[in-house]
């Protein structure tokens, strides 16, 4: 197990490519928004986790039918991605040290007023 990022060091993956997932499905073993070296075949989609290296497939029916995914298979597609995350951490730990402080309040949420429609 390596702890660095990178492809598998079987033969096989070689011609993986970087993908981001949406896996919210009890199917496969790992879930949430992540990062998945992919290899797209005929039939089956092969997919690996880049540092625990978790191996899983499914089929390309479902592979087709998922909404929430994007390739990241240039050096600029990967820069984005990073400079997106760290953004987006940045801005999480603003709203939560403003929050600490008194000065901003945790917003909560409000349901609207069901309305009784009258025919």
């Amino acid at each position: 197990m390596t702890l660095d990022g990178s492809k598998p060091n079987a033969k096989k993956w070689q011609n993986a490519e970087l993908w981001e997932l949406s896996l919210y499905n009890n199917k496969w073993p790992v879930c949430g928004q992540r990062m998945v070296w992919c290899m797209v075949g005929t039939k089956m989609v092969y997919c690996c986790t880049p540092f625990l290296h978790q191996k899983f497939k499914m089929r390309r029916k479902e592979w087709n039918e998922m909404t929430g995914k994007e390739r990241y298979h240039t050096d600029e597609d990967k820069k984005i991605y990073r400079e997106k995350r760290e953004k987006i951490w940045a801005d999480a730990e603003e709203h939560r040290k403003l929050v600490a402080a008194g000065v901003k309040v945790k917003s909560t949420r409000r349901r609207k007023r069901r309305t009784l429609k009258t025919f």
